[in-house]
């Protein structure tokens, strides 16, 4: 009985085992990094058995690596340790985290990290992501994910598998959702200003309301007095709920001045980032805009009909009642 114990365990562990076909079109499942097996000539010189490269990409005959020089070259599975390598760490993993595949992570902000690493280099212009960096998480999709870098007004989008995203998801999906952080607070860390353009750090919150207006706004004089007086008697002193101006003025300095004559508390993006949060939606101004910290919609004013005002007005009187969620 002990024996046969012993076997079915053994059929069990390696059924679990990863083969080559399962990698392709899975990059989720790729190791980090991959080791040659055999000693590899090219124009360049000679690349040694055992030297460790990145991966480009897995097809069913082999797999695109990228050399330490950064060309890409193609091998066959068994001229590297891709699969074994995969399947070091795909054995240790839980049945939720090997659930986690690349469409599933771009359809489930809670399992996004606020950061990630990066792997190998992306060069974005004058932009360069360097190995060993670490940006906030914009946006997930199955084919990519966007960082931010506050040299570029935009994401700059990568393939995930340059950066240690399913690493950090799969730590992500051993917590369940109540434990999880979200993205939010990193992707707003260091970004935002106060009225005087002195940096002004957001709070690290259940719920961001984002508030859309412009200093020559005619709509925006009316109502943003009104959400001013509106979050100085019920909502000042709430910890889990954080506030911040999306002006849609050209430059910044017109509207931290509006800032300044409507007494607004909370801080800004500056006018010139914004395009970062581009995928958040377009709104008319006065908008609202109320996210989770996983940048999941709870309510928004471009969703509701009517005039700007109207739906301004609309949200604001559901606001405290959305928060206590």
């Amino acid at each position: 009985m002990k024996w046969l114990f012993l076997f079915a365990f053994a059929v069990t562990c390696n059924a679990s085992e990863l083969t080559w076909p399962d990698l392709v079109n899975h990059p989720e499942r790729w190791p980090a990094e991959t080791k040659l097996s055999v000693q590899l000539k090219f124009k360049s010189g000679v690349m040694p058995a055992g030297t460790a490269v990145h991966i480009e990409t897995v097809t069913p005959t082999g797999a695109q690596l990228i050399a330490p020089q950064g060309f890409v070259f193609n091998v066959k599975p068994d001229a590297c340790d891709l699969l074994q390598a995969a399947n070091a760490t795909w054995t240790k993993l839980t049945p939720e985290q090997q659930a986690i595949t690349a469409d599933k992570l771009a359809g489930d902000p809670t399992l996004w990290p606020g950061k990630v690493k990066i792997i190998e280099a992306g060069g974005f212009g004058p932009i360069r992501l360097e190995p060993g960096t670490e940006w906030p998480v914009m946006h997930l999709k199955p084919d990519g994910i966007g960082v931010v870098h506050p040299q570029s007004k935009e994401m700059l989008v990568m393939a995930q598998n340059y950066t240690d995203v399913f690493a950090r998801a799969r730590e992500l999906a051993l917590l369940p959702v109540e434990k999880r952080t979200g993205h939010m607070a990193e992707l707003l860390e260091g970004v935002t200003v106060d009225k005087d353009g002195k940096p002004a750090a957001v709070q690290k919150a259940n719920y961001y309301v984002f508030y859309f207006a412009a200093s020559t706004c005619p709509r925006c004089k009316i109502f943003t007095p009104k959400f001013v007086e509106h979050f100085n008697k019920s909502l000042a002193d709430r910890k889990d709920v954080a506030f911040v101006s999306w002006p849609t003025d050209a430059t910044t300095p017109p509207y931290l001045e509006y800032a300044r004559q409507n007494s607004i508390p909370w801080p800004s993006l500056p006018a010139e980032r914004k395009s970062l949060f581009a995928n958040l939606g377009v709104f008319e101004i006065p908008g609202i805009l109320v996210v989770d910290r996983f940048g999941n919609r709870v309510l928004a004013t471009n969703t509701l009909p009517g005039a700007p005002l109207d739906a301004a007005d609309a949200v604001l009187a559901k606001l405290n009642t959305v928060l206590e969620r």
